[in-house]
């Protein structure tokens, strides 16, 4: 959803309809909102980077290989859905330039 999000908003074909100062405030915005959905399950972990160093501070605070429950999933969630994100943002745009092209 992130990728998705960035690629939406920093899209050339979107630059009249997204004010270049408002790009921050809604990217900051939309990693509020995963981290506000996601917050309890994963930490807060967005990506992998983020995910894996809580995940050893609690190996090593004594929850042994508790703490690398769902560690696939964590690590290859985002390598996966980061390019399909951006595969939908991109596609979405090759859309309304193809329908743009008909009409005319």
């Amino acid at each position: 959803m992130l990728t998705f999000i960035i690629f939406a908003v920093t899209h050339p074909k979107n630059k009249d309809a997204v004010p270049a100062a408002a790009i921050p405030p809604i990217v900051g915005a939309a990693i509020g909102c995963i981290i506000a959905i996601l917050g309890s399950i994963s930490g807060g972990g967005i990506n992998p980077a983020r995910d894996l160093g809580p995940r050893i501070v609690t190996l090593m605070a004594g929850w042994k290989l508790d703490s690398f429950a769902c560690l696939p999933a964590s690590m290859l969630g985002p390598m996966v859905g980061g390019p399909i994100g951006a595969l939908l943002a991109e596609n979405i745009f090759l859309q309304k330039e193809r329908s743009k092209l008909r009409v005319k």
